[in-house]
């Protein structure tokens, strides 16, 4: 009785809301953790759990709240990462959020190490918990891999669990606090130790991963465990039915999803993969629900416990660069000093003044991987008088962990491969076209700017032979002592030359240089091919917002169709803009239509299921087939369904 009177007003303490002072400093502490930081959970799907070096990963995150498994819709990028079995990392990708998901791939590098891989994903959100992020271990190569045994966790708080709850117990001499988190919300607080038995009924808790915690009266953590309650609340069943029992190689297959058990407006979403396993012994897939219900994100409250409140990084909503602009001879910070930046391949133009402290910030870069940004900066004339200090981007440190979640959590073996090189045929896949929405801002116009564009299908229609040819027909310019000008300017006689920019870049002194001029006058302007060019703006008056001074007679823009063309092609001359190329969004590639594919274990894969229906044709290879079903509700309920199936010769 005496026990139980104990815990009925610790029970109370337990339904408080986050936003009450209860005056027991580590209940209090915690709460404030949950308030400023509340924890996201991301899960992700693979097509296989193992690859050979130069197969491709497909892949879709799943971005869910860590306590009640809704999905997340307020950041716009999740990164995924590839690292090597000694944590060094092999290839890295920005996934934007499309029609409401994130997905793509990774390519495995032909040099990769052999064995345990590991695939990392989280938001810029999570960065500031780099321990809450995903990690999944797959494995690479043809070498047969044992996966090691997890560790025992810590033996000094003990959790067993019951029919209808959990029985603790602790054999501290003193009584200590007992938390019970999930996803940083207290679920129970009451206390343990000098050896008492401590009941804790399932009606308090919520399904998903617990973790326990004794602490002490200042807050340091004794004894940690965690485990899971998973009642089947948190799951939505959607079975998946074959259009037939028997299969032979080269067949039609048709798959039928079954959504009747959603709830009035509840919507789903879906990813399947199909994927041909005839030569593995064993397959344990990766499960949604298994890592979601059944494991803990793994934060670490200590800090919280004794006061100190972790915060989070901002949601990412958009892409940015960041930087300081600096004086050239002391360094020193400089205010309200001009950046231009640009990117001709973008179609991209902005323009930003310093802050008091120099600090700039340009959002709004949601462009795709690979493209490049030119930054300046000058004073109110124009004059390039001042550095830039661009911020790099900054990732969280990886460590090979000891026991992440992998796709088997004891010693079994996972693959033996054939010596063959090609041991599973080639696969026919029916074509799929998918339409997808890009979430975020519309790009400003750069080139919309110009006085007087020659677009790509106009250069290949005119059939022009050099540049010169194509400038001489762009009406308020006329050449001089071999030298491009525009009427547009000060003088009608065009005193200044215009100037010339490679994708962006001005190629100043370097262009007029002695040694390019042609015998009897004139000047070479075929220092680019033509078959190179995709664009070619003129820009006659008001540029030095995007040039400088450089720019005051006038610019003449050549965009070429690599978009980044190197310089010292053109000469050493010098330039007066930084180029910068920050990690953009992954283009999506279609499944069926992606050249670079190898991995032709995986039959079919669609990040996005919009129908009940999927079609998809087996190759040539006889065996074991799986299909995998993943994917979240909108309330948060969670699915995963397998269906294996056999296919004869």
């Amino acid at each position: 009785m005496a026990r139980f009177l104990r815990i009925v007003p610790l029970l109370f303490l337990s339904c408080l809301t986050a936003y009450s002072q209860t005056g027991i400093s580590v209940y209090d502490r915690i709460q404030e953790q949950r308030e400023a930081f509340p924890l996201e959970r991301v899960y992700v799907h693979t097509d296989a759990e193992d690859y050979l070096q130069g197969d491709r990963i497909w892949l879709k995150a799943y971005l869910m709240d860590e306590v009640d498994h809704t999905p997340v819709d307020s950041t716009l990028y999740v990164y995924a990462e590839l690292f090597d079995k000694n944590g060094i990392m092999a290839r890295q990708v920005k996934l934007l959020r499309r029609e409401g998901a994130f997905y793509g791939y990774l390519d495995i590098p032909e040099d990769l190490l052999s064995g345990a891989a590991y695939l990392r994903a989280y938001t810029r959100y999570m960065a500031a918990a780099p321990e809450t992020a995903f990690i999944k271990r797959i494995v690479v190569g043809r070498d047969a891999v044992r996966e090691p045994n997890p560790d025992r966790p810590d033996g000094s708080l003990s959790v067993r669990r019951r029919q209808h709850g959990f029985v603790l117990s602790y054999p501290g001499k003193d009584l200590h606090y007992l938390l019970v988190l999930q996803g940083g919300a207290i679920r129970f607080l009451g206390s343990v130790g000098k050896g008492r038995t401590l009941s804790l009924p399932d009606g308090i808790l919520s399904d998903g991963p617990l973790d326990f915690l004794v602490v002490d009266r200042d807050g340091k953590v004794l004894a940690r465990q965690e485990q899971a309650l998973d009642r089947g609340e948190d799951r939505c069943r959607v079975p998946m039915t074959l259009d037939r029992a028997l299969y032979q190689a080269g067949d039609s297959v048709s798959l039928r999803v079954d959504p009747s058990a959603l709830r009035a407006g509840e919507w789903l979403d879906l990813s399947v993969s199909v994927t041909c396993r005839p030569l593995i012994a064993r397959h344990l897939p990766a499960s949604i629900t298994d890592y979601v219900l059944g494991r803990s994100l793994g934060f670490d409250f200590t800090d919280a416990l004794k006061g100190e409140i972790r915060l989070p990084a901002e949601k990412e909503v958009t892409s940015i660069l960041t930087g300081t602009v600096r004086t050239l001879i002391l360094g020193r910070p400089v205010k309200e000093a001009r950046i231009g930046l640009i990117s001709p391949e973008a179609g991209m133009l902005d323009v930003q003044w310093s802050g008091p402290d120099g600090r700039f910030r340009f959002e709004g870069l949601d462009y795709p991987e690979g493209t490049h940004y030119l930054v300046k900066s000058t004073d109110r004339e124009g004059n390039d008088r001042y550095e830039l200090d661009l911020d790099a981007a900054s990732f969280p440190a990886f460590r090979v962990p000891r026991n992440p979640y992998a796709t088997a959590l004891d010693d079994t073996l996972h693959v033996v491969y054939a010596d063959d090189d090609n041991p599973f045929g080639n696969i026919l896949l029916d074509a799929a076209g998918v339409s997808v929405t890009v979430d975020g801002p519309p790009p400003t116009g750069f080139n919309r700017n110009s006085d007087f564009a020659i677009t790509a299908s106009q250069l290949e229609s005119r059939g022009y032979t050099s540049l010169y040819e194509l400038l001489q027909e762009v009406p308020g310019i006329f050449f001089r002592d071999g030298l491009p000008h525009l009427r547009a300017n000060a003088s009608i006689y065009g005193d200044r030359p215009a100037a010339i920019a490679v994708d962006g870049f001005i190629l100043s002194e370097m262009i007029y240089d002695e040694s390019r001029r042609l015998p009897g006058g004139g000047f070479d302007l075929d220092f680019i091919p033509m078959t190179e060019i995709a664009r070619v703006d003129v820009f006659k008056t008001g540029q030095t917002v995007l040039w400088g001074s450089a720019g005051g007679g006038g610019v003449i823009s050549i965009t070429t169709k690599s978009g980044d063309s190197e310089l010292s092609r053109f000469g050493s001359g010098p330039t007066v803009h930084q180029s910068v190329v920050p990690l953009g969004y992954q283009r999506v590639v279609d499944f069926e239509r992606a050249d670079a594919y190898r991995n032709r274990r995986t039959v079919y894969w669609n990040p996005l299921l919009l129908s009940d229906t999927v079609s998809f044709r087996l190759g040539d290879t006889p065996g074991a087939y799986l299909v995998v079903l993943e994917g979240v509700t909108s309330e948060g309920r969670l699915v995963h369904e397998e269906i294996p199936f056999e296919v004869s010769q």
